[in-house]
């Protein structure tokens, strides 16, 4: 499932970035922003010293890390073990070699989207144990054994005296503490990981060095016209694993991208901008208000930093009995799209509850269509939500949405416990005298284990807010700005570029540097459109086509010249 290379925010934090999941259909690119200028530079600034020295470690690894016998037997087992048509014959046509390697490769690719989609299916229904359990073995194996692999022949090349304890010793140490610095970083300097993120994409790069030309060379083109499909389509199982880590109580899922920290002063632009064309859209379908016009905050709520997610809207208390009102809407950067339930809604409800309208909205839950009001069966189809625009969604009256309707929870899902004014601790009580309302009832959200993730209260205007204390705000800036503060490309994409330079630099030194330079203008241009588009883009084809194009074409062409001048001399 690597290779996804979203250089774009995404990813392990992309479930709290949810701006960058779609290009807005509505935005202009006619030009481009300072901001987004910025941005575009300040990225590739952060990204392109890790990338730089990947490249470069898999290159001096797969040129001086080699035993010939031994590469000639490794060659053979990958040939073996991951193509059906051998092309090892000396006797075949070019074009026998060309499609023999377009089939091993077609073979190779359609595995890797297979696991793709198995690691989707995976995450959809929160089998994280599985999926987890499967990342950790494979990245321990891999560090371990192929780490050690590549250590051992590291040991014959330069005839290093070790002996087996000792070796085995630091190969099993490389191995654990590169599998906690991976998938457990709580306590681990960033340093440590961004270095095993870098160790784990060299030792893979050398790796698969060992393909064939004809098929290391095809293998990066499928895999980059892949990429951009799983990206970028509909069905593209990236892009759908992107949409479900964009979700609200998703899980985060590390291992598979390498997190970099912009500089200081420097933010995703765009956001703010895409946020205020939203709830503006949003914004004009929300309840009439007494005199039956619709609330429209687009420009003035906009100025005053409001944002709402799916009417939901976030309360910052300044005040022990400060009074809910407009301007006291608390800004949450990172959520732009409607809110999930922690359970899928197309999963059969084991459970049901009374709650109003509005909140069920929000979460878009099921409701026993055949005991509820008659606007709710013309109006209310939460499956068909996701798919319409803000625009064409339903509006509803401030009655409507007070209104009292039997809900249905998901199985092995979240739910909310309703608290009324007279229920509750002395905690509870305490909020309620904050919001200088008594009478309100509190509706606490709980995820499938339990745990609270948000309280709500409604107003008599049907609008929901959510309860926040003085830390939950800080927590929350906190986190808004270190996601806006960090750009995340996947391993794949290092793996894959260091794949395309170990192979160039196997024939020459100027095959090598043509390369490094396409791929790093290629990434380049990928986050420029990134900072434009704030949108999940993949990494790999507009670098991996200049990498092939600039190989061969320095190789046809430049290098004979260069051959040429170097021989014959020339007067000036």
């Amino acid at each position: 499932g690597e290779g996804e290379g979203e250089g774009e925010g995404e990813g392990e934090g992309a479930n709290k970035g949810s701006s960058q999941g779609s290009v807005s259909s509505t935005r202009s690119v006619d030009h481009i922003s300072f901001e987004e200028l910025n941005f575009g530079f300040s990225s590739f600034h952060a990204m392109t010293t890790p990338v730089v020295i990947c490249m470069i470690l898999s290159a001096l690894a797969v040129t001086f890390i080699q035993i010939e016998e031994q590469r000639d037997i490794a060659t053979e087992t990958m040939t073996d073990a991951y193509t059906v048509i051998d092309i090892s014959n000396p006797s075949n046509s070019n074009l026998r070699n060309f499609g023999a390697s377009l089939v091993n490769g077609l073979v190779i690719v359609s595995v890797v989207a297979a696991m793709t989609f198995l690691i989707v299916i995976l995450y959809k229904y929160r089998c994280m144990k599985l999926l987890l359990g499967y990342m950790v073995l494979s990245s321990g194996i891999l560090l371990g054994f192929l780490g050690g692999y590549m250590f051992y022949v590291f040991i014959q090349k330069y005839n290093i005296i070790i002996d087996q304890f000792t070796f085995y010793c630091i190969v099993i140490n490389f191995a654990i503490v590169g599998t906690i610095a991976t998938f457990y970083t709580k306590g681990i300097p960033i340093i440590v990981t961004q270095t095993y993120n870098i160790a784990t994409s060299v030792i893979l790069a050398w790796q698969l060095s060992h393909f064939n030309d004809w098929t290391a060379w095809t293998l990066l083109v499928l895999l980059a016209l892949y990429d951009l499909c799983a990206v970028l389509t509909p069905c593209g199982p990236l892009k759908a694993l992107i949409n479900l880590m964009q979700r609200e109580d998703s899980p985060s899922m590390p291992g598979l991208l390498y997190e970099a920290r912009l500089p200081e002063g420097v933010t995703r632009p765009g956001n703010a901008a895409t946020k205020r064309n939203k709830v503006s859209k949003e914004n004009n379908n929300e309840a009439p208000n007494n005199s039956g016009e619709h609330n429209s905050h687009s420009t003035k709520d906009s100025r005053q930093k409001k944002s709402t997610v799916d009417n939901i809207e976030h309360v910052q208390k300044k005040g022990q009995f400060k009074t809910i009102q407009p301007n006291d809407i608390f800004v949450n950067n990172q959520n732009t799209t409607s809110e999930h339930f922690p359970n899928d809604v197309s999963n059969p409800a084991v459970e049901t509850g009374s709650l109003p309208f509005a909140i069920c909205k929000i979460y878009k839950l099921q409701v026993d269509k055949e005991n509820c009001p008659q606007f709710i069966k013309e109006k209310y189809h939460p499956t068909e939500l996701a798919d319409m625009e803000p625009s064409d969604r339903p509006s509803y009256t401030p009655a409507e949405l007070k209104t009292e309707i039997q809900v249905l929870y998901p199985r092995s899902g979240g739910r909310i416990v309703v608290e009324t004014p007279e229920e509750g601790d002395e905690a509870s009580q305490r909020k309620r005298r904050r919001y200088n309302g008594e009478g309100l009832t509190r509706y606490i959200v709980m995820d499938r284990n339990g745990e609270v993730r948000r309280v709500l209260v409604m107003k008599d205007t049907g609008k929901v807010y959510e309860e926040l204390s003085g830390s939950d705000l800080e927590t929350k800036s906190a986190e808004q700005s270190n996601l806006n503060d960090t750009i995340k490309l996947g391993l794949g994409d290092f793996i894959f570029y260091s794949v395309l330079v170990s192979k160039a630099a196997l024939y020459s030194f100027t095959t090598f540097a043509a390369c490094t330079l396409s791929i790093l203008a290629g990434l380049g241009g990928t986050l420029v459109l990134l900072s434009v588009y704030h949108a999940a883009l993949p990494a790999l084809p507009i670098s991996i086509f200049l990498g092939v194009i600039f190989y061969f074409t320095t190789r046809a062409l430049v290098e004979p010249w260069i051959e040429n001048i170097l021989t014959v001399p020339f007067y000036v």
